[in-house]
């Protein structure tokens, strides 16, 4: 309702999509009367030094910018990795079909069905065989992945060592803005 005031009144149409989820409005063509109750604004900090120090993050405008650029470069390319991990974990897992007992496949579901009732709850809308059948080629994958990439490093000799184990507690650590200690 862009250039109206307080107490303006508008009426808009809205055409509903013939595939609109609620059959009420589906296909619909509705006409809504708007009344503009208010008008808010929200007016932002200046980005200067003093904002940058109550950040905690910088001491300056310019180091603050710079952190945020750093951060949203690191964002990216973690994502972009992530991406390229997926693809691999999906083409080796196709590639490599070992064989799964039905019990580890089925312990794995179990787990997915225990974080979907402690994350959401059970509610009405909560149907545990659909979850099971959603997430079972998730489960097969990660499965499969997880006995390739023990076996790669155990053919490979690949250990993890103890440098390893402290780069990745101190990157934790750095994220969640905390000690390694902690």
């Amino acid at each position: 309702l862009p250039g109206l005031k307080t107490g303006d009144v508008k009426e808009i149409e809205v055409k509903y999509d013939k595939e609109y989820p609620d059959e009420v409005f589906a296909g619909a063509e509705l006409k809504y009367k708007c009344t503009v109750k208010a008008v808010k604004e929200r007016i932002l900090p200046e980005m200067n030094d003093a904002f940058a120090k109550s950040t905690g993050q910088a001491e300056t405008a310019l180091e603050l910018k710079i952190k945020i650029r750093e951060r949203l470069t690191r964002q990216k390319t973690d994502d972009r990795n992530r991406g390229f991990k997926h693809q691999v974990i999906e083409q080796m897992a196709e590639k490599n079909q070992v064989p799964l007992p039905n019990s580890i496949v089925q312990e794995y579901l179990d787990n997915v069905i225990e974080n979907f009732k402690k994350q959401y709850g059970e509610g009405d809308d909560f149907k545990e065989d659909e979850v099971r059948k959603n997430y079972q080629p998730m489960a097969e994958t990660n499965l499969r992945w997880n006995m390739l990439l023990h076996q790669l490093a155990k053919q490979e000799k690949i250990e993890v060592l103890s440098s390893d184990t402290e780069n990745l507690i101190n990157r934790v650590a750095e994220n969640y803005k905390t000690t390694p200690e902690k």
